[in-house]
Formats: structure tokens, sequence, C-alpha cells
């Protein structure tokens, strides 16, 4: 749908009373293409305001905007059902995103932290004094001490 410079430059009177079915037109083929309420008010020439007034009073124009907006979504996605038939790249591509399990691209990330023992005691301490159940774990039953040696 082209939009004149003219229409373009033309600045929307926030008063006027009523909607004509060439700017409903024009608002559903600007919904159609996506466009937001604001960009689609632009095109139809009308205020913002006007649009919000006009919806209001007629709710059966909000489900059928909402509906319309949903289009390129659609088209979309009927465009990758096609050519999933002929082009192993997109067939691919949809895999590696809705069957991300399988297909999707695996990165092993591996981090190395080292620590002095003295660093390794004091998180050790931290980690006992919060969970004291866990000292059972790497308590030294012959000494009753815990540490880095202990247990060895």
């Amino acid at each position: 749908m082209a939009v004149s410079a003219k229409r373009l430059l033309e600045i929307p009177d926030p008063d006027r009373p009523s909607v004509t079915q060439a700017t409903l037109n024009a608002l559903y083929a600007s919904f159609a293409m996506g466009l937001n309420d604001v960009e689609a008010c632009l095109v139809a020439g009308i205020h913002k305001s006007t649009l919000y007034r006009y919806q209001n009073s007629h709710p059966e124009f909000l489900e059928r905007k909402s509906d319309l907006k949903s289009n390129p979504i659609v088209k979309a996605k009927t465009t990758v059902y096609k050519l999933l038939d002929t082009d192993i790249s997109t067939a691919k591509w949809y895999l590696e995103r809705k069957a991300r399990e399988e297909f999707g691209q695996q990165i092993d990330i591996t981090h190395k932290v080292e620590l002095s023992d003295e660093q390794i005691e004091a998180r050790l301490k931290v980690l006992l004094s919060s969970n004291p159940d866990l000292i059972e774990l790497i308590q030294d039953p012959e000494s009753g001490e815990y540490g880095p040696d202990s247990g060895d």
C-alpha cells in the first residue's frame, strides 16, 4: 500500500468526528502488514486518539485489528513451511529452533578457577557454617578435623 508524501505530512485532526470506510480500509491494510497503532494512524491520516475512540465504541474492530496484526507472523510461518520441501538450510534452521534438544547447537563452556588453600578453607568454613550437616561428610574420623588434607 503506497502512501503519498502529502498524506504523511498532513497533521491529523484529533477532533475529527468520524472514521470513514476509506480510513478503515487503510487501517486494516496497515494492521495486516504488522504496523503498530501509531504507524497505521499515520498511513490512514488520522490521529491516534481517533483510533482509540473508534475502537472503544466498536469492540469488533479491536478484535479484527488484533487478528490482522498476526498476519505477518502467519505469512512468515507459511513461507518457512513451503521452503522446508526445497531448501535444506531452511529445514536445518527450523530444526535448530523447534527441536533444540536434538538438533540445536550445543555449546560446552568450561571455566577453570584456581584457588589457594587459604581461599578454599575460607569458603569451606562459610559453607559449613551455613550447613553443619556437611561436617560429617568431610570430617576426618580420627582427628575430627576437616580441611583440604582431611581423609587422605
